[in-house]
């Protein structure tokens, strides 16, 4: 694989950061693999995206129409849950 240099610039913390989580690995290939990384979950989220949008496309108004009442609920419910964890953290 042939390699290109590339600068960037970024505050001064940050690049502390960046060297400890890299360790013993050069500051270059920590950041090439993070980056690579990265790249793979946005392609992922991508796929998914596509994946998701060509479903609801299919999907009759009836049970689209299920499906959100079902997500209302479970939005409902996380954020009841949210609500209890919120108080159990103040007490």
């Amino acid at each position: 694989m042939a390699i290109k240099r590339l600068t960037i610039s970024i505050p001064e913390e940050l690049m502390e950061k960046i060297k400890e989580a890299a360790g013993d690995q050069s500051v270059s290939s920590w950041v090439a693999e993070l980056l690579e990384r990265r790249l793979e979950e946005q392609r992922g989220d991508r796929l998914w995206m596509d994946m998701v949008a060509e479903s609801q496309a299919r999907r009759s108004p009836e049970v689209q129409a299920e499906l959100d009442d079902f997500l209302a609920g479970v939005d409902e419910l996380e954020r009841r849950l949210e609500g209890r964890s919120c108080e159990a953290g103040a007490a």
